[in-house]
């Protein structure tokens, strides 16, 4: 299924909430957010979900370049299911095998 496959990592789903919460963040403040984090994982993540259309990496020009990642339309229509599954998981919460 193509959108387990767009979130699967152990960040990500992290990385959309946070998006979902400022719709526009430079990577430092998302690292900063995310606490344990590291760099590399950040972008790698951040390039994995660019590539699926999910955000968008900005780059503002001026005394010094930097870049700022926000949600796409793709990435905004994900909230919903991402909100729903994790409602569910609440609802339903594992259970061992009897």
């Amino acid at each position: 299924m193509r959108v387990i496959r767009m979130i699967q990592g152990r960040w990500k789903v992290p990385i959309l909430f946070r998006l979902f919460a400022d719709p526009c963040m430079r990577t430092l403040q998302m690292k900063r957010d995310l606490g344990t984090i590291s760099q590399k994982v950040l972008t790698q993540h951040l390039r994995e979900l660019a590539d699926d259309g999910l955000v968008e990496r900005v780059e503002h020009a001026g005394k010094s370049l930097h870049v700022e990642y926000r949600l796409t339309e793709m990435g905004k229509q994900l909230r919903q299911v991402l909100v729903a599954a994790r409602t569910f998981s609440v609802e339903h919460p594992f259970e061992t095998a009897r």
